[in-house]
């Protein structure tokens, strides 16, 4: 549909048509008239109004709320700011930014605090863990190590594969099995040497442990 609207104080008393949608809220009829008259918006103010009722229509309704129709005539009071009042709201827009790059900067100051926080966090749970596995390959080498030893000491010095069975006295030395004990006892004459201390072994007293 169109409205028809005047300047209150062009006293030619001419008409402008413009087009609009009933469901047109109040904010976009100014700006359309805005953009027909060439008026910047930081510098006007419009008061629109029903020539027939003479109210100020409030902004967020629509003109069918309204109660606006079809060919209805609107009047524009244009308000111009004055230049002090211009200044004053240049440096309102000046404090809220210079406010918002502040805090914009203490966000970025707290984020990269932040950031080394977790880096050193990250490096120092890194180190620890490097520790740790360190700790655990010792710990496992050892293990093995000690199974090895034990696993020697339960063979037989001799062959190193029957299991121990001979006790060799008087210096009980549990170090040999039974084949091996008995070819050492018929070689040299039966004197009999311990494997381990080299002392001399009497072979009566020394025998299979069960």
């Amino acid at each position: 549909m169109q409205i028809l609207y005047k300047d209150i104080y062009d006293t030619s008393d001419k008409n402008r048509v413009l087009d609009v949608n009933p469901t047109d809220t109040i904010e976009k009829v100014k700006a359309k008239i805005r953009h027909n008259e060439g008026l910047p918006r930081h510098q006007v103010k419009l008061l629109l109004r029903p020539a027939y009722r003479w109210f100020e229509l409030k902004d967020g309704r629509s003109l069918k709320d309204c109660r606006i129709g079809h060919m209805s005539t609107l009047e524009v009071a244009v308000k111009w700011l004055s230049e002090q009042q211009m200044d004053g709201d240049l440096r309102l827009l000046r404090v809220e930014l210079e406010d918002v790059q502040s805090q914009l900067a203490t966000a970025a100051s707290q984020l990269g605090r932040q950031e080394e926080l977790t880096a050193a966090v990250i490096e120092a749970m890194e180190k620890h863990l490097d520790e740790e596995r360190a700790k655990h390959a010792k710990a496992e080498a050892e293990s093995n190590k000690r199974r090895g030893e034990k696993g020697m000491m339960s063979a037989c010095v001799v062959c190193y594969d029957a299991p121990l069975e001979v006790v060799l006295m008087p210096c009980r030395h549990l170090c040999l099995c039974s084949g091996c004990f008995e070819e050492l006892k018929e070689h040299d004459g039966g004197r009999l040497l311990c494997p381990i201390c080299r002392n001399q072994c009497d072979t009566e007293l020394s025998g299979p442990v069960y």
